[in-house]
């Protein structure tokens, strides 16, 4: 490999890759979805088989796969407190144009009840018929306690 084509490789890369802490961190997002469907999944013990992304316009559900032996729709979706994400973003973006932040980037401490609130609300916004069996798979950067 010469070191063009490790140059165009990192190009290639950079522009798919959003900031840590970004929203979803890929901008593939269905290679995204798919990545983060099966890593919940299986960490949770479900046994995955075939697991696709549907293509654009076909969603809800984001995935379909055999979960368990049941042919079963995903739908992922990160849960993010705006707010703090938005500080994080604007922290990054003045260190990459070499100012200095006033604030750090910040992690939202969820409590029990924000959580609880803000993941209803998400489940809320996604659900659509037809259920076949319906399986949601979150995603966040920030911490709970």
């Amino acid at each position: 490999m010469t070191k063009s084509d490790d140059e165009s490789i990192r190009a290639r890369i950079k522009a798919i890759v959003r900031p840590w802490n970004g929203f979803w961190t890929f901008r593939d997002k269905p290679v995204a979805e798919q990545g983060s469907a099966r890593k919940i999944l299986e960490q949770s013990g479900v046994h995955v088989v075939d697991l696709v992304s549907r293509g654009p316009g076909q969603d809800p559900p984001d995935c379909e796969a055999k979960l368990d032996g049941r042919f079963s729709g995903v739908e992922v979706t990160e849960l993010v407190h705006p707010p703090t994400l938005k500080r994080s973003l604007k922290v990054i973006k003045l260190r990459k144009a070499g100012k200095k932040p006033t604030r750090p980037e910040a992690y939202f401490n969820w409590d029990r009840d924000a959580l609880r609130f803000a993941l209803q609300a998400r489940i809320d916004a996604k659900d659509q018929p037809p259920k076949r069996r319906p399986l949601r798979a979150l995603r966040t950067c920030d911490s709970h306690r």
